[in-house]
């Protein structure tokens, strides 16, 4: 038997998977790493530390499989979207990676902002100009970090975690290039414009090349402590929300997925390269396949559920640590005791920030609605209504807009519970697909290591032979009236504490 490998590399842990060449997992392991916060508002990560961690769950994930090195063909990386560490001319990191999380770009807002018109950065690079774009942070780094003039090199995680493993250069993906914020997904590279406008040396960036592209084989020492062979493909995967979609099979015009982990994303694909009027939402290219994709974004997802867990339900994790029984099994239980709309409760799922729709980066969350009757399950049914209300609100700007969705497809941990898979579709009022195999960043990246070694003709090709949409869920028109009432609530709260609060 053949194998592909997948590695799913995100902000607190990462997880490998081995895939037979029809898509099955065979063998997975998860390694959690830390993160480090030097200062408030300041996120970092150890590359060198992550890249340990991987190697260990590479070596586990295939003892899992009881796979032999010189069958596992290929292995791609799903990883974050623009963080950046330096480099020095030995190849060594001068520091930890910026995560994207890091706050530090707003220091430097003035000078991002200022530097062009935001209206033309926009239809240039597909991100908004704002202080938490990944070139802020590239900027905060030349102006304070006293490693920045000697370093010869900026490099993403793509790059990174590839050069490690035994890449032949530095490369990463088109997704990663244009997530740093001097891309151009038309051109589906830096753009000169934008690297002269803000003055960066194009060539202390990597290459640009397609997910899938092969580049190089893993290097003997890696392919002892991990188990693979020194004949094992290395290929660029992707952005990880890249990767997550693929994983699913979001190939054509109007395939869409809906990705609820820490943070959440709506993704929709376009034949056509298109700008909105509402420029938070992002587009860039679709993973090397030909097309574009638009992203709406919720700087918090399944982080505001774990928040609800860790800070109102301390009773339940007691019972979690003495029984087994898991706290969010129990918080959901006492979800499905409350009603559809929370008993008039609504809660406004900005904890880091607006959503896409009414991008406010100084947003906060709330509650509202509270009386004497309501109870600890209203209060959790309104934390996931209003995940799920944010998702739709992305919905509706763009299909305002003329873009179409044919088919909706759900990711992401908050999978795993059927009442919220549920809640989505009757929110969206619109029919949602969940993948059999929960790891649909690591499959994702997978594929595109078997387009790499011809074991899948084209991206179709590894849809069709790995993708399995085996559940559905159907919107309930019982539940239509309540959540239309409970979502024009937090509509006009939205607009209501955007106008007078923040």
């Amino acid at each position: 038997m053949k194998y592909l490998v997948g590695i799913d590399a995100g902000s607190s842990s990462c997880k490998v998977c081995v895939f037979d060449t029809e898509g099955n997992c065979v063998g997975m392991a998860v390694r959690e790493y830390p993160n480090y916060y030097p200062q408030p508002g300041m996120v970092e990560e150890d590359g060198e530390e992550m890249v340990l961690e991987i190697i260990q769950a590479c070596k586990t994930a295939i003892e899992k499989a009881n796979a032999n090195g010189e069958d596992v063909l290929a292995v791609a990386f799903s990883t974050q979207g623009g963080p950046l560490a330096l480099m020095d001319s030995d190849e060594k990191l001068m520091g930890n990676f910026i995560s994207w999380q890091d706050l530090r770009g707003f220091m430097v807002a003035e000078e991002l902002m200022g530097t062009m018109d935001p209206h033309r950065y926009y239809e240039i690079s597909g991100l908004a100009c704002s202080p938490a774009n990944p070139l802020a942070k590239l900027l905060w780094m030349r102006k304070f970090d006293p490693n920045f003039q000697s370093a010869v090199r900026y490099v993403t995680f793509q790059e990174y975690f590839l050069k490690r493993f035994g890449a032949d250069e530095y490369v990463m993906d088109e997704m990663s290039c244009e997530r740093i914020g001097l891309g151009s997904p038309e051109n589906h590279d830096f753009s000169e414009e934008l690297l002269n406008a803000f003055q960066f040396d194009r060539s202390k960036f990597g290459k640009v090349v397609k997910a899938g592209t092969i580049v190089g084989t893993v290097r003997p020492d890696i392919a002892e402590l991990t188990g693979f062979s020194t004949k094992t493909l290395l290929c660029v995967g992707s952005q990880d929300s890249s990767c997550d979609s693929f994983g699913v099979g979001v190939l054509k015009e109007g395939d869409c997925s809906i990705l609820l982990g820490t943070m959440g994303s709506l993704t929709v694909i376009k034949d056509q390269p298109v700008r909105l009027k509402n420029e938070a939402f992002v587009v860039n290219s679709n993973g090397g396949i030909g097309n574009w994709r638009i992203d709406g974004l919720s700087f918090t997802a399944a982080s505001c559920y774990k928040w609800f867990r860790d800070t109102l339900c301390s009773a339940e994790v007691s019972i979690q640590k003495s029984s087994g029984i898991d706290a969010y099994d129990l918080i959901n239980h006492a979800v499905a005791q409350s009603i559809p709309g929370a008993n008039g409760i609504t809660f406004m799922s900005t904890l880091q920030g607006g959503p896409t729709v009414y991008y406010n980066l100084n947003a906060k969350g709330a509650f509202t609605g509270i009386t004497m009757n309501t109870s600890k399950g209203d209060l959790a049914r309104a934390v996931m209504e209003g995940i799920c209300y944010e998702m739709r609100s992305i919905i509706d700007y763009l299909e305002s807009e003329g873009v179409t969705f044919n088919n909706l497809k759900l990711i992401g941990g908050i999978t795993r519970s059927p009442l919220c898979c549920q809640m989505m579709s009757d929110i969206t009022q619109k029919p949602l697909f969940i993948s059999k195999n929960p790891e649909t960043g690591c499959l994702g990246a997978a594929m595109y290591a078997g387009i790499g070694s011809g074991v899948f003709r084209d991206a179709e090709d590894a849809v069709s032979k790995c993708v399995d949409l085996s559940t559905v869920y159907a919107p309930s028109f019982d539940t239509k009236d309540a959540y239309e009432e409970g979502y024009q609530r937090y509509m006009k709260l939205i607009q209501t504490l955007n106008t007078h609060f923040y």
